[in-house]
């Protein structure tokens, strides 16, 4: 069974990390934590870039342990759905409308994955019916989703603007 509260722990040291490495790219100017507000809204952070119109980009980051082992993302669809009672929570990939970017990174290779969030989210949602569908087992709901294969979008413009660079994580465990 999947422990949310117990995954997000583990998290925190790589998202700690993910910081550390962005802030050592030449390109990158500044980087922010999102508010609360903002946070529930889907932002992780606000990262500064001289080749964004505004100035600053909204990103979400997501770690996955499993990953590098299935070659499949895990693309929420439904966050939590109660078998019962309680109205269900949409998941990460139906709200990357309101994000610029999603940083996607394999916890047990450090591979950094950076997709434009609204074409990922176009995309896979064009395609849906190609992917398995998956059900996580949470405490007291189920997650809900389909694997999307992480070489699917490689070479289309657009959709992948950034593969690479293996983050240190010895930086995210010690």
């Amino acid at each position: 069974m999947y422990d949310f509260t117990e995954q997000v722990e583990k998290q925190s040291r790589i998202f700690e990390a993910f910081i550390f490495w962005l802030l050592n790219r030449s390109s990158i100017k500044r980087v922010e934590r999102a508010t609360k507000a903002e946070d529930l809204s889907g932002v992780d952070l606000w990262v500064w870039h001289p080749d964004s119109l505004c100035g600053r980009m909204s990103m979400q980051v997501k770690v996955d342990f499993i990953g590098h082992q299935t070659g499949n993302m895990a693309y929420e669809i439904v966050s939590q759905a109660y078998v019962g009672e309680g109205d269900p929570k949409l998941g990460w990939g139906l709200e990357l409308y309101q994000i610029d970017y999603l940083a996607y990174i394999l916890a047990e290779t450090g591979l950094i994955t950076i997709y434009s969030a609204p074409r990922l989210q176009a995309e896979v949602l064009t395609r849906y019916k190609q992917y398995r569908t998956f059900a996580a087992q949470n405490k007291g709901y189920l997650t809900l989703g389909v694997l999307v294969p992480l070489r699917q979008f490689e070479g289309e413009p657009g959709v992948i603007l950034y593969v690479g660079d293996i983050m240190d994580l010895n930086a995210a465990t010690s």
